[in-house]
């Protein structure tokens, strides 16, 4: 079971990694692309910190942060996981070595997601960033729901 996981959460970090490579080859750091005007865009980014730039420039205690939530989660590996619970260790532990990854090698998030929600520009994001909030509510859901309608994994 958990070289399954392991391995899946492989993939997403390399769909992570990849989507980082194209934006730093492609895109002007700071200029903005916009897809959808006034609401969706691309923004080359180096952020220093966590979410909402949360300890900028302590890059080493969020990097500590990240190995310890990674070694956490991966002991809560078990046999008799639901799809739902293993879907979100898929993607947890995908998004945190990817951050994890840029944080060790660069010094810095490399981030390029802009929204914007009613006139607030939302603190740009990446792939990885999407992976470990999606992955975090599924696990919340099945916390809460205790994989109810769900079918346990063989």
């Amino acid at each position: 079971m958990r070289k399954k996981i392991l391995l899946a959460a492989s993939l997403v970090f390399i769909i992570d990694l990849v989507s980082k490579i194209i934006v730093v080859n492609t895109m002007l750091p700071e200029k903005e692309y916009y897809i959808i005007p006034k609401l969706f865009y691309f923004c080359f980014t180096k952020n220093k910190g966590g979410a909402w730039s949360i300890l900028n420039n302590y890059t080493y205690i969020l990097a500590i942060v990240a190995i310890l939530a990674l070694i956490y989660i991966i002991k809560q590996i078990k046999e008799n996981m639901t799809k739902l619970e293993m879907l979100s260790f898929i993607l947890l532990i995908g998004g945190i070595i990817g951050n994890l990854f840029d944080r060790i090698f660069h010094g810095y998030v490399i981030d390029f997601i802009g929204v914007i929600i009613f006139k607030y520009h939302f603190p740009i994001f990446n792939v990885a960033d999407i992976c470990i909030v999606v992955g975090a509510i599924l696990l919340l859901i099945s916390a809460i729901f205790g994989g109810k309608n769900d079918s346990r994994s063989k």
